[in-house]
Protein backbone atom coordinates (compact mmCIF):
# COMPACT_ATOMS: atom_id res chain seq x y z
CA UNK A 1 0.00 0.00 0.00
CA UNK A 2 1.86 3.67 -0.98
CA UNK A 3 1.80 5.86 1.70
CA UNK A 4 -0.86 8.18 0.00
CA UNK A 5 -3.22 5.39 -0.15
CA UNK A 6 -2.33 4.38 3.73
CA UNK A 7 -2.31 8.17 4.80
CA UNK A 8 -5.94 8.20 3.01
CA UNK A 9 -7.31 5.23 5.16
CA UNK A 10 -5.75 6.94 8.86
CA UNK A 11 -7.76 9.54 7.84
CA UNK A 12 -10.83 7.54 7.47
CA UNK A 13 -10.07 5.64 10.37
CA UNK A 14 -9.59 8.73 13.07
CA UNK A 15 -12.90 9.68 13.49
CA UNK A 16 -12.55 13.08 13.81
CA UNK A 17 -14.51 15.86 12.42
CA UNK A 18 -13.44 16.64 9.53
CA UNK A 19 -10.55 15.84 7.33
CA UNK A 20 -8.77 19.15 8.11
CA UNK A 21 -8.53 18.29 11.07
CA UNK A 22 -7.68 14.68 10.73
CA UNK A 23 -4.64 16.28 8.77
CA UNK A 24 -3.53 18.71 11.29
CA UNK A 25 -3.50 15.72 13.55
CA UNK A 26 -1.33 13.75 11.08
CA UNK A 27 0.65 16.42 10.83
CA UNK A 28 1.54 16.75 14.33
CA UNK A 29 2.85 12.77 14.88
CA UNK A 30 4.10 12.59 11.12
CA UNK A 31 7.66 12.27 12.30
CA UNK A 32 6.82 9.30 15.03
CA UNK A 33 5.10 7.18 12.24
CA UNK A 34 7.18 4.77 10.78
CA UNK A 35 4.82 3.19 9.09
CA UNK A 36 1.08 4.23 8.91
CA UNK A 37 -1.28 1.32 9.63
CA UNK A 38 -4.36 1.32 11.92
CA UNK A 39 -4.01 -0.90 14.76
CA UNK A 40 -1.12 -2.41 16.98
CA UNK A 41 1.20 -1.29 14.20
CA UNK A 42 0.15 2.32 14.67
CA UNK A 43 0.36 2.22 18.35
CA UNK A 44 3.93 0.32 18.02
CA UNK A 45 5.10 2.72 15.44
CA UNK A 46 3.82 5.94 16.95
CA UNK A 47 3.69 5.38 20.92
CA UNK A 48 1.39 5.98 23.81
CA UNK A 49 1.08 9.77 22.77
CA UNK A 50 -0.92 8.91 19.28
CA UNK A 51 -3.45 6.70 21.19
CA UNK A 52 -4.08 9.31 23.37
CA UNK A 53 -4.82 11.66 20.62
CA UNK A 54 -6.77 9.20 18.51
CA UNK A 55 -8.95 8.27 21.35
CA UNK A 56 -10.80 11.01 23.11
CA UNK A 57 -11.45 10.82 26.91
CA UNK A 58 -14.59 8.72 27.65
CA UNK A 59 -15.18 7.18 24.20
CA UNK A 60 -16.73 4.47 23.94
CA UNK A 61 -14.31 2.63 21.30
CA UNK A 62 -15.25 -0.20 18.42
CA UNK A 63 -12.24 -2.24 17.65
CA UNK A 64 -12.44 -4.77 14.35
CA UNK A 65 -9.49 -7.18 14.83
CA UNK A 66 -9.50 -9.96 12.22
CA UNK A 67 -8.96 -13.06 14.27
CA UNK A 68 -7.87 -14.18 18.07
CA UNK A 69 -5.19 -16.93 18.23
CA UNK A 70 -3.31 -16.95 21.65
CA UNK A 71 -4.88 -13.02 22.76
CA UNK A 72 -1.83 -11.96 23.68
CA UNK A 73 -1.90 -9.00 21.48
CA UNK A 74 -5.69 -7.93 22.13
CA UNK A 75 -4.40 -8.24 25.43
CA UNK A 76 -1.68 -5.40 25.26
CA UNK A 77 -3.91 -3.31 23.20
CA UNK A 78 -6.78 -3.33 24.98
CA UNK A 79 -5.43 -2.50 27.99
CA UNK A 80 -3.18 0.63 26.33
CA UNK A 81 -6.14 1.52 25.09
CA UNK A 82 -8.40 1.87 28.11
CA UNK A 83 -5.54 3.21 30.08
CA UNK A 84 -3.74 5.59 28.34
CA UNK A 85 -6.44 6.44 25.96
CA UNK A 86 -8.80 6.60 28.43
CA UNK A 87 -11.80 4.80 26.77
CA UNK A 88 -15.16 4.36 28.91
CA UNK A 89 -15.68 1.40 27.04
CA UNK A 90 -14.27 -1.22 24.28
CA UNK A 91 -16.30 -3.79 21.97
CA UNK A 92 -14.25 -5.77 20.14
CA UNK A 93 -15.92 -7.63 16.74
CA UNK A 94 -13.55 -10.18 15.29
CA UNK A 95 -14.01 -10.81 11.63
CA UNK A 96 -13.08 -14.51 11.91
CA UNK A 97 -14.75 -17.51 13.92
CA UNK A 98 -13.02 -18.62 16.63
CA UNK A 99 -10.08 -20.23 16.24
CA UNK A 100 -10.49 -23.77 18.25
CA UNK A 101 -7.94 -26.31 16.42
CA UNK A 102 -4.37 -26.35 15.61
CA UNK A 103 -3.23 -25.50 12.14
CA UNK A 104 -0.54 -28.63 11.11
CA UNK A 105 -0.26 -26.93 7.60
CA UNK A 106 2.36 -24.10 7.98
CA UNK A 107 0.69 -21.90 10.72
CA UNK A 108 3.01 -21.43 13.36
CA UNK A 109 -0.03 -22.60 16.06
CA UNK A 110 -0.05 -26.38 16.39
CA UNK A 111 -1.37 -26.78 19.74
CA UNK A 112 -4.66 -26.41 21.66
CA UNK A 113 -3.32 -25.45 25.15
CA UNK A 114 -2.17 -22.54 23.25
CA UNK A 115 -5.04 -21.41 21.62
CA UNK A 116 -7.68 -18.64 23.40
CA UNK A 117 -10.89 -19.71 22.27
CA UNK A 118 -11.39 -23.71 23.36
CA UNK A 119 -10.82 -22.48 27.20
CA UNK A 120 -14.19 -21.28 26.81
CA UNK A 121 -16.08 -23.02 24.65
CA UNK A 122 -17.90 -26.41 24.99
CA UNK A 123 -19.42 -26.57 21.15
CA UNK A 124 -18.69 -25.57 17.92
CA UNK A 125 -20.10 -22.16 18.06
CA UNK A 126 -19.84 -20.05 21.17
CA UNK A 127 -22.81 -18.89 23.29
CA UNK A 128 -23.44 -14.94 23.69
CA UNK A 129 -22.54 -16.17 27.58
CA UNK A 130 -19.02 -17.93 26.29
CA UNK A 131 -18.29 -14.49 24.38
CA UNK A 132 -18.82 -12.29 27.31
CA UNK A 133 -16.67 -14.81 29.38
CA UNK A 134 -13.75 -13.94 26.58
CA UNK A 135 -14.60 -10.44 26.76
CA UNK A 136 -14.19 -10.05 30.32
CA UNK A 137 -10.99 -12.37 30.14
CA UNK A 138 -9.04 -9.91 27.96
CA UNK A 139 -10.82 -6.55 29.37
CA UNK A 140 -13.12 -5.77 26.61
CA UNK A 141 -16.70 -4.48 27.40
CA UNK A 142 -18.03 -6.89 25.36
CA UNK A 143 -16.49 -9.57 22.23
CA UNK A 144 -18.40 -10.82 18.96
CA UNK A 145 -17.18 -14.00 16.81
CA UNK A 146 -18.30 -13.55 12.60
CA UNK A 147 -20.11 -16.64 12.35
CA UNK A 148 -18.45 -20.10 11.44
CA UNK A 149 -20.78 -20.41 7.97
CA UNK A 150 -20.05 -16.64 7.22
CA UNK A 151 -16.58 -17.63 5.61
CA UNK A 152 -17.48 -19.48 2.84
CA UNK A 153 -20.71 -17.15 2.47
CA UNK A 154 -18.49 -14.17 2.25
CA UNK A 155 -16.47 -15.29 -0.44
CA UNK A 156 -19.44 -17.08 -2.51
CA UNK A 157 -17.59 -20.96 -2.26
CA UNK A 158 -18.89 -24.18 -1.03
CA UNK A 159 -17.61 -24.89 2.24
CA UNK A 160 -16.38 -28.03 1.66
CA UNK A 161 -14.19 -26.15 -0.70
CA UNK A 162 -12.00 -24.67 2.25
CA UNK A 163 -9.76 -25.94 4.91
CA UNK A 164 -11.22 -25.03 7.95
CA UNK A 165 -9.41 -27.14 10.23
CA UNK A 166 -8.55 -24.52 12.96
CA UNK A 167 -12.53 -23.71 13.12
CA UNK A 168 -13.77 -26.85 13.33
CA UNK A 169 -10.94 -29.42 14.28
CA UNK A 170 -12.17 -31.09 11.21
CA UNK A 171 -9.34 -31.42 8.83
CA UNK A 172 -8.92 -32.64 5.02
CA UNK A 173 -6.28 -35.16 5.50
CA UNK A 174 -6.24 -38.22 7.94
CA UNK A 175 -2.49 -37.13 9.61
CA UNK A 176 -4.30 -33.87 10.61
CA UNK A 177 -6.81 -35.68 12.63
CA UNK A 178 -4.45 -38.37 13.82
CA UNK A 179 -2.52 -34.41 15.29
CA UNK A 180 -5.83 -33.17 16.18
CA UNK A 181 -6.72 -36.17 18.89
CA UNK A 182 -3.09 -35.75 20.02
CA UNK A 183 -3.09 -32.60 20.88
CA UNK A 184 -6.41 -32.99 22.29
CA UNK A 185 -5.40 -35.83 24.64
CA UNK A 186 -1.93 -33.36 25.40
CA UNK A 187 -3.92 -30.08 26.08
CA UNK A 188 -3.21 -30.35 29.79
CA UNK A 189 0.10 -32.00 29.84
CA UNK A 190 3.50 -30.37 30.99
CA UNK A 191 5.38 -31.06 27.87
CA UNK A 192 6.30 -28.47 25.69
CA UNK A 193 6.73 -28.52 21.82
CA UNK A 194 4.41 -28.46 18.81
CA UNK A 195 1.70 -31.52 18.33
CA UNK A 196 3.89 -32.83 15.80
CA UNK A 197 7.11 -33.40 17.75
CA UNK A 198 5.19 -34.72 20.32
CA UNK A 199 4.10 -36.84 18.06
CA UNK A 200 7.63 -37.79 16.69
CA UNK A 201 8.95 -38.43 19.91
CA UNK A 202 6.49 -40.67 21.10
CA UNK A 203 6.48 -42.61 17.97
CA UNK A 204 2.44 -42.10 16.91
Amino acid sequence: MSTIIARDHLILALDVPSSAEAEQLLDRVQDQIVFVKVGLELYTAAGPEMVQRLIAQGKRVFLVEDSIVRSTTMRVLLHRIRSLGGAKEIHVRVACPPIVAPCFYGIDMSTVRELFAPRFMKGQSPTIEEQQAMAAEIGADSLLYLPLEAIARCIGLDPDRLCRACLTGDYPTPTGNQLYQLALRTRHAEANGRTYELSVASGQ
